[in-house]
């Protein structure tokens, strides 16, 4: 019985041990299989890729572009659809803040404010453009002589950059005590005499010009009776172009500037073909609150329309349309902070085939031409953002 019984525990012990190594490996494949990943799946859409894999044992995935996959193909087609065994989490919403535009082109300028719409009142075209308004429009121009194109100028009455009273860069006409005309003062304080054509290509064809700029006049301006301030010139030729002012009427010229008056009134002031030939040009002399024609200067237009405010900057610009040769079909438009003060049609400005426009004419003095016009004191005038743009062509 004892020998039966030890030879019954002997066969056990015996099948274990030959048993061993097929349960190992059988372990060892299970612990295989549970390690494994999820099998892929791949969606294939022309010839790129989009891979699928589980992320967690509840059945989440993720998409992960394959690095051959075109950016287009970055996001699934929603024509293609996802096997039911997986699931896929929904896309959190992302609020996208607004992205500033990128800086834009000539024929789309910057706008700042109302300033642009002040310098620019009929917009700027593809034909021509030119200012120096730094940070208000793109590709300005440096305040600086040669970006005028001088056509002429004065020692005595050079243009002077300095900085204005609020720091800005600026063109400054200073005027000295007494002064009046260019006269009776030292050189370089009796004013600014600059003739310039900074679009001097672009204006040969030019039938329709928008000059503008901002001024400055310093605190507690002593107006006196007025003075001259910039505007533009033309004629039938360029030695033509230079009579129009000083008294001198010439059928051949014309010029159309600003001008300041006692109280620091606004008008126009411009010399056009006058006289019996040119009817059409008398509806200038009245143009209300007041204006006034004379045949020896030029003439005042819509004095009082806006007033001038020392220390401030105001922005100026003037619009002319040049009549066709022989038609009296010009026009002439003024504005204040973009603000249309006139606008008057049926002009002649004009009397050739030849009659262009010539540039700017910036003359700044206390003036007339008589000691009467002289102010008390010294004191300046300050210019910038000079602006000049060609909105209709020959």
């Amino acid at each position: 019985m004892f020998l039966f019984t030890l030879l019954f525990f002997f066969s056990v012990l015996l099948n274990g041990v030959l048993a061993a190594p097929a349960h190992r490996e059988l372990a060892k494949r299970c612990n295989s299989n549970l390690s494994k990943p999820t099998p892929t799946t791949t969606i294939t859409p022309s010839s790129s890729s989009v891979t699928v894999t589980s992320t967690s044992s509840i059945g989440l995935s993720t998409i992960i572009p394959s690095s051959s996959t075109p950016a287009r193909y970055h996001s699934v087609p929603p024509t293609h659809t996802l096997p039911s065994s997986i699931s896929l989490p929904s896309a959190p919403s992302i609020n996208i803040p607004p992205v500033a535009p990128a800086p834009i082109s000539i024929s789309s300028p910057l706008h700042i404010g109302s300033l642009f719409a002040a310098l620019f009142p009929q917009g700027i075209t593809r034909n021509a453009f030119w200012s120096t308004a730094a940070g208000v429009i793109h590709n300005a121009k440096p305040l600086n002589l040669e970006s005028f194109n001088v056509v002429s100028t004065t020692d005595i009455a050079a243009p002077r950059f300095a900085l204005a009273p609020d720091g800005s860069p600026s063109v400054e006409a200073k005027i000295a005590k007494g002064t009046y005309a260019y006269k009776n003062g030292p050189s370089g304080q009796v004013g600014l005499d600059l003739y310039a054509n900074p679009l001097e290509t672009e204006l040969a064809n030019a039938k329709e010009l928008t000059f503008s700029y901002s001024v400055m006049f310093s605190e507690n301006y002593d107006a006196v009776k007025g003075g001259k301030l910039p505007g533009i010139y033309g004629g039938n030729s360029a030695s033509e172009a230079l009579s129009c002012s000083g008294g001198r009427r010439d059928p051949g010229c014309y010029s159309v500037r600003f001008m300041w008056r006692e109280e620091m009134k606004g008008e126009a002031y411009t010399y056009l073909p006058s006289g019996p030939d040119y009817p059409e040009n008398e509806q200038i002399c009245n143009v209300p609150p007041f204006s006034t024609c004379n045949d020896e200067f030029g003439a005042s237009i819509g004095r009082g329309s806006w007033t001038f405010q020392p220390g401030k900057w105001q922005t100026l610009a003037q619009r002319v349309k040049l009549n066709d040769f022989g038609q009296k079909n010009g026009e002439m438009e003024v504005l204040v902070g973009g603000v249309s003060m006139f606008d008057l049609k049926g002009l002649t400005f004009v009397t050739t085939p030849e009659g262009r426009f010539h540039g700017i004419m910036a003359q700044v003095f206390p003036g007339g031409h008589d000691p009467s016009w002289a102010p008390s004191k010294d004191q300046s005038v300050f210019f910038k953002d000079f602006s000049m743009v060609v909105t209709q062509t020959y």
